[in-house]
């Protein structure tokens, strides 16, 4: 059985590992902006009713960017592993 250092890494290799990589810290940037601005949002309620208007269309921004996020991290996990698949079925350098 080979391991995978005689497989060797194209630069294919590297570009989708490097895609997968920025797929997963974009998502998990988003996911962070929205949950921190929900957060903030629980954290000073109003009394206002237009001020209640607005902050519920803010939450729901940010909840729609939070599923993003999250779809997105799913997005990125399928990509590493497309990636380690392959390069895992790659045949060996001779």
């Amino acid at each position: 059985m080979t391991n995978g250092a005689d497989r060797g890494v194209t630069r294919a290799d590297r570009m989708r590992d490097g895609i997968a990589v920025a797929i997963l810290v974009g998502a998990a940037s988003l996911y962070a902006y929205a949950y921190l601005g929900m957060q903030r949002l629980a954290a000073h309620p109003v009394d206002s009713t237009k001020l209640k208007m607005a902050n519920f269309l803010t939450y729901e921004h940010l909840w729609q960017l939070s599923r993003i996020g999250r779809v997105m991290i799913f997005v990125g996990v399928i990509a590493v592993v497309m990636s380690a698949l392959m390069h895992a079925r790659r045949p060996p350098r001779s």
